[in-house]
């Protein structure tokens, strides 16, 4: 499924509490009806952006969309146009909104197990790319470091419930998902 990120910038004078009681009561009710979009947050930034601290923007939206080309129509629908104009007029500064689309990367293929890592005894080993300090490192990093930085971050994952570590400086709202 791909996922949109919009990055936004509220325009001068613009409560972020009037904004985000629309984002609530409007936005996400409306988003709810469009049949192209599976699930959409929006979090507010707080703190600098590294490598972008005076670009302004305020909050990052992520939707889970459908159907691209759906999603397309439902933004040329009526209710869509209203939407954006809504938010347009009223909250966002349009030419400073940063936006792109992802996909998933295609599947992992199924681990195989090697001798030079540690053993999990069941030979069900989920697939990953080398840890973020090996690649830093230049795969500088000896096999001990290398399941040590693993271990590390198989506990940060259980104690979080599961997903990578959380580097963002976006922190979600008190606002309900359209999902």
């Amino acid at each position: 499924m791909k996922v949109r990120y919009v990055i936004t910038t509220l325009k001068r004078g613009v409560d972020p509490a009037a904004y985000e009681r629309w984002l609530r009561e409007y936005d996400y009710t409306v988003a709810k009806t469009l049949p192209s979009i599976a699930s959409y947050t929006t979090h507010r930034i707080e703190g600098p952006i590294h490598g972008a601290e005076t670009a302004g923007w305020n909050y990052i939206e992520r939707i889970e969309i459908r159907d691209m080309e759906q999603y397309q129509k439902d933004l040329a629908s009526p209710a869509g146009q209203e939407l954006l104009r809504q938010l347009y007029e009223n909250y966002l500064e349009r030419p400073k909104n940063v936006f792109f689309t992802t996909e998933p990367p295609l599947e992992d293929p199924p681990a195989a197990h090697h001798d030079d890592e540690d053993d999990d005894h069941d030979g069900d080993r989920e697939h990953r790319p080398p840890e973020a300090g090996h690649l830093a490192l230049g795969g500088a990093l000896g096999v001990e470091d290398r399941r040590a930085a693993r271990g590390a971050s198989r506990r940060e994952r259980q104690d979080r419930g599961a997903g990578p570590p959380r580097t963002s400086t976006a922190r979600a709202l008190p606002l309900h998902e359209a999902d």
